[in-house]
């Protein structure tokens, strides 16, 4: 806990945030400038947790001191913090911070059967940093074909079981409120036996005896006896039912116990961390700050929302829209879903997303061929030099192709949460992460988020597509909490890069004819240039220039076998009452079909692959111009997000006169034609674990509703966003952001030697 300086009661303007990863510590510095806050600088070193440091805080000081030197502003004065800030401009009034640099909770699963609960409980442990060892059931003979074993002997070798996995959490999970209660209570013996095992085996060696941490998130009617078999043994954690009926998911209660215990136990067992938490009042994970803007976005600009963070260490997707399911509120209320895998990220968890996905995933990517053998040893050299960076065009193209991996395995998990059986809706992509915010040029970036997420464009007819290239959307989240108003400033003003707008016109038919005619596109520039009309063939992909400062009208004709958006077959539609936005890449358009196909053949494979990048601008760069990514500073004034594109079809009158598609176009042939070989995964079960695959029933969801129409954006600040916020004047430009290579890590003098107990480093 901070001392009475480090919780400071004076006005807060100026703000420094830290974000602690398992790889890289970034700080940001926002401050009010021209009474509105916006974003100063940000710096970024290495994450020092491990040998021969061993303190995360040396991280943080060297990225401090590259921040003092970008910014002008002395910040830390021998060791300390300085808050707040001095009349002379140095220090600063607040600092905040959110870390993902502790290894995800090695979790165990224990359910009923492997039914829908089974996978609800899977849905609530990768809500966050975990990594999912085994799913235990009562009933996992009958579905490997064994013969029942005697009660006294299959409760040994779950035990065992258990104990040789060395959980660091257990989740028990099974049955629909008011169901079967004694197979729970088996399931409570199971561990509690290994609970008390494993103190026994820390005894043996002298070591502090621990509780196992257990959430219990199944029948409310076995609470009672499953908290006497527990109570004792274990650190016991009762929340709702994961599954209360069939035909609800509740994943809110054991969300918020897992975040409990990662925060609890494995953040605060990461070295220098009580250091660092002397210096604020709260330090939250990181994907809890991303979900928390996730939500404000949804709720400020009336969006549907997707945010895709690709890190080092970890893997997630955050996601708040209307569209109802089975597993979602009621329809018309807005959702919120999150799907972190904390053990799949581009460094440390390549191995474990390789194992998940297998190597031909991975390897039907790449623009070239490569064996599976030197595929598994890049990985693994990787893994052993995880600071390493893309120097060729080799590895930068198989870096990417782990990462379409890792967000298609996102895109599944999903699905299965918030629209069983289709692809989730939204408006609005944002990628995140240090591999999407260090891709060379803008058009890479947009290129792997729509091959690893594949959006349809659901329900507007469009998805607009931004980048967080200074990753300071988990700054943000963790500013909101403390400063709602600072929040909600940076986002606005400084926080997005804008790639431009996608249209993807969607297959009407079972198995749409390759290279005939998809959509016909017609730009007309609000600027006053030429209209500009363009057709794309099935399996194409086409980028119209808009440039950032540019908008337009659009007129979008599907082919006779396609539509776009919640439209009908053939049906023409219109940009209607907003003007598209433009961006760094352009206007998209990705005719290429959902699920996208791959031809079998190598060759025709590779050149496919190598059309589309050169289609959209992504083909590789030389090596001097790489990082060349713009600065925000460069952007033109952008409107906030509400400048969303909503196609809508034209009134019966026009459509009837409008003129039949393709008469006077000539449409691009495909060089190679497209074969039967699906790229993305024909069902839910894809990337599930295969102690998930046996005989699972399908989920019981009403049919969903449509989706309602989109409406205008509010513009005003939600209630829970208001709070003092600085005088409402025009700002200027913003300030110059500059961007900083990770410079080599030092350790300041004054902190050699320093106590772990050291009660605060706050002035």
């Amino acid at each position: 806990m901070a001392d009475e300086q480090a919780t400071p009661k004076h006005k807060v303007e100026s703000i420094l945030s830290a974000d602690v990863g398992s790889l890289w510590t970034r700080v940001a510095l926002v401050d009010v400038v021209s009474g509105e806050y916006r974003f100063v600088a940000r710096a970024v070193a290495p994450t020092s947790a491990e040998l021969p440091f061993g303190d995360i805080t040396v991280g943080l000081y060297n990225a401090m001191a590259e921040l003092e030197r970008l910014s002008g502003r002395q910040i830390v004065e021998e060791g300390h913090l300085i808050i707040p800030q001095l009349p002379n401009g140095n220090g600063v009034d607040a600092f905040i911070a959110a870390s993902s640099a502790a290894p995800a909770m090695r979790l165990v699963l224990l359910a009923l059967n492997r039914d829908i609960t089974a996978r609800s409980a899977l849905h609530a442990a990768e809500s966050t940093y975990t990594n999912v060892l085994d799913l235990l059931t009562v009933d996992e003979h009958l579905a490997e074909g064994e013969k029942p074993l005697p009660e006294g002997e299959w409760l040994s070798r779950q035990v065992q079981r258990l104990v040789a996995l060395q959980p660091d959490v257990a989740l028990i999970v099974g049955g629909v409120d008011g169901g079967p209660v004694v197979p729970l209570l088996k399931l409570a013996d199971v561990v509690a036996q290994t609970a008390r095992q494993r103190v026994v085996q820390e005894q043996s060696i002298n070591a502090t005896p621990t509780k196992l941490p257990v959430i219990f998130a199944g029948n409310q009617s076995a609470r009672g006896r499953v908290a006497e078999k527990l109570d004792e043994a274990t650190d016991l954690r009762l929340t709702e039912n994961v599954r209360p009926r069939l035909d609800r998911e509740r994943l809110a209660s054991a969300q918020e116990q897992l975040d409990n215990l990662y925060l609890q136990k494995q953040l605060t067992a990461v070295p220098g961390y009580r250091r660092l938490a002397s210096w604020t009042e709260n330090i939250i994970p990181t994907s809890l700050a991303e979900g928390i803007v996730t939500r404000y976005i949804a709720a400020q600009y009336n969006r549907d929302v997707l945010i895709a963070d690709v890190g080092a260490a970890s893997v997630g997707g955050f996601l708040t829209n209307e569209a109802p399911s089975g597993a979602s509120p009621a329809a018309g209320e807005r959702g919120f879903y999150r799907v972190v895998k904390g053990d799949f990220g581009m460094a440390y968890g390549l191995p474990n997303l390789l194992r998940q996905v297998g190597a031909a995933a991975v390897l039907r990517w790449l623009p070239f061929t490569m064996a599976e053998s030197e595929l598994v040893e890049w990985a693994l050299n990787r893994l052993l030099r995880p600071l390493s960076l893309a120097a060729e065009e080799r590895d930068l193209q198989i870096e990417h192709a782990f990462a379409r991996e890792a967000l298609r395995y996102i895109a599944a998990r999903m699905r299965e949460q918030a629209n069983p059986g289709a692809r989730p809706a939204y408006d609005l992509l944002i990628g995140s992460g240090g591999l999407l915010a260090n891709a060379p040029n803008p058009q890479m970036a947009a290129l792997l988020l729509l091959d690893g997420l594949e959006p349809e464009g659901l329900p507007t007819g469009s998805v607009e597509l931004a980048l967080d290239s200074t990753m300071l959307l988990p700054h943000i989240g963790t500013m909101a909490a403390a400063n709602p108003a600072a929040a909600a400033y940076v986002f606005d003003r400084d926080s997005l890069l804008w790639l431009g707008t996608a249209i993807v016109p969607l297959a009407a038919v079972a198995n749409p004819l390759p290279n005939q005619p998809a959509v016909t596109v017609t730009v007309e520039y609000a600027d006053g240039g030429d209209p500009l009309k363009v057709a794309v063939a099935y399996g194409e992909l086409r980028v119209i220039s808009l440039r950032p400062d540019q908008r337009a009208n659009l007129i979008v004709q599907p082919g006779r076998d396609f539509r776009v958006g919640g439209g009908e077959r053939g049906k023409l539609v219109r940009t209607m009452g907003e003007e598209v936005k433009g961006g760094y890449v352009g206007l998209i358009i990705d005719a290429r079909g959902r699920p996208l196909r791959l031809p079998s053949a190598e060759a025709a494979r590779i050149a496919t692959l190598r059309r589309w990048q050169e289609a959209i601008g992504a083909a590789a760069i030389a090596e001097e111009q790489a990082g060349a990514l713009p600065s925000l500073s460069s952007q033109p004034d952008l409107p906030p997000i509400a400048t969303r594109m909503a196609l809508s079809p034209l009134p019966e009158s026009e459509a009837e006169a409008a003129p039949e598609p393709y008469a006077d176009d000539e449409i691009p042939m495909a060089e190679a034609e497209a074969s039967d070989m699906a790229i993305s995964p024909a069902s839910d079960d894809e990337y599930l674990p295969p102690w998930l695959m046996a005989d699972a029933p399908d989920e019981v969801a009403p049919s969903p509703a449509p989706a309602p129409p989109q409406e205008e954006a509010n513009a005003t600040m939600p209630p829970w966003l208001l709070a003092d916020q600085p005088a409402d004047q025009p700002a200027d430009q913003p300030t110059d952001q500059p961007t900083t290579r990770p410079g080599a890590m030092t350790i300041p003098p004054w902190l050699l030697g320093a106590d772990e107990d050291e009660p605060s480093n706050v002035r």
